[in-house]
């Protein structure tokens, strides 16, 4: 189990991962064709899993019993080839 302790709640993080990629043809392919989807993506981390590290795009936090949270998304850990926290 992959865990970034370094995070901390509230932090904004850029993490760079590879996503999932099917080209816009279904006809054959040659090995110059073929290729990967490098992704940056920069949000506020809120948890982990084993699995999934969850961010958000926004969180407003209007008192101490409610919070809400706008854009989520959780990106599998499998995929992620770096996490970085910006200042």
């Amino acid at each position: 189990m992959i865990l970034f302790k370094r995070l901390k709640r509230y932090d904004v993080v850029e993490i760079i991962w590879l996503d999932a990629w099917s080209p816009k043809t279904s006809g054959w392919l040659d090995e110059h064709d073929a290729g990967q989807m490098k992704i940056r993506t920069v949000g506020i981390f809120w948890d982990q899993t084993k699995d999934y590290i969850y961010t958000y795009g926004a969180i407003s936090m209007t008192d101490e019993f409610c919070t809400l949270f706008g854009s989520p998304f959780n990106i599998p850990k499998g995929c992620i080839k770096s996490v970085r926290v910006l200042k």
